[in-house]
Parts: structure tokens; C-alpha cells; sequence
């Protein structure tokens, strides 16, 4: 078991978020808006995409009423800070966000780490996987 917690604590977990319009804290340097994590697991680092496959930016920090978290999950409501975009030019205010999980974490998460995952988390990561085979190829993450 210890094998298996270690393998998957290494890989980047899939997530489906959505933006809280009335929620922008700030447009840009860095950005600061609210979310809902509707499904799968949240943590900072990770770079985010738009469910039309356009590359977001990388989560800096996530924040629930002023304290750092390191993780947030399913039905979750917090603000995170990407740098280096501006809401309203480079994405929209109420955009639906997934992280973007690379094509071999996939595989693995896939293939080895199914049922260790949770049910939102696999929604997220089914979901992701429609999204990667519409804008990159058919058989991505198999």
C-alpha cells in the first residue's frame, strides 16, 4: 500500500474547476479569482487549462479566507492567484478550468491508480481525457 500512496502522491491529480464571475479579486499581476472545485483534488503548481484546451497558466497559491492551503477538493470555495495572465483578455470571468494533467500521469493514474481515486476525481479525469482527444488527438492518454 505504501508503494501505491507513494506513486500516486508523485502525479499530478486531475481537477474540474469553475470560475465565480462576481469573484475577480484581481485582473492580473497575478490574477486572483474565486473558484468551485467541482470535481477532483486542487493543489498549487499546477498549470490549468480552459475546457476549449487553451493553456491558463500555472496556480500559484490557493487561499480560503486569507490562510494558504495546500489542497483543495471537490465541492471546495476558494480563490487561487495564476501570474502572467489578465482576466477578460487572456481568459474569460466564468470559464470552466481543468489542470492540466500530462498525457503519462494519465496513463498511470489510468492504469495503476484507478481505484485508489475518487469518484469526483475520476469524473474530472474522464472529463479531461473527452477534452485532450477533441483538441489533440483521438487516442490521446491511451
Amino acid at each position: 500500500a505504501e508503494d501505491t500512496a507513494k506513486g500516486l502522491s508523485e502525479l499530478i491529480l486531475p481537477a474540474k474547476l469553475k470560475m465565480f464571475p462576481e469573484y475577480i479579486f484581481r485582473n492580473s499581476n497575478p490574477a486572483v479569482f474565486g473558484i468551485s472545485v467541482e470535481a477532483g483534488t486542487l493543489k498549487p503548481k499546477v498549470l490549468l487549462i480552459t475546457d476549449k484546451g487553451k493553456k491558463v497558466g500555472r496556480v500559484h497559491q490557493l487561499q480560503d479566507k486569507g490562510k494558504s492551503l495546500d489542497k483543495a477538493d471537490v465541492n471546495c470555495e476558494l480563490a487561487i492567484s495564476i501570474r502572467g495572465i489578465e482576466i477578460g483578455k487572456d481568459i474569460e470571468k466564468d470559464e470552466t478550468l481543468f489542470v492540466n494533467v500530462p498525457e503519462s500521469h494519465v496513463r498511470q493514474l489510468m492504469s495503476k491508480f484507478l481505484n485508489e481515486l475518487t469518484t469526483d476525481q475520476k469524473d474530472a479525469l474522464r472529463e479531461y481525457i473527452v477534452l485532450q482527444r477533441q483538441f489533440t488527438h483521438p487516442w490521446w492518454g491511451m
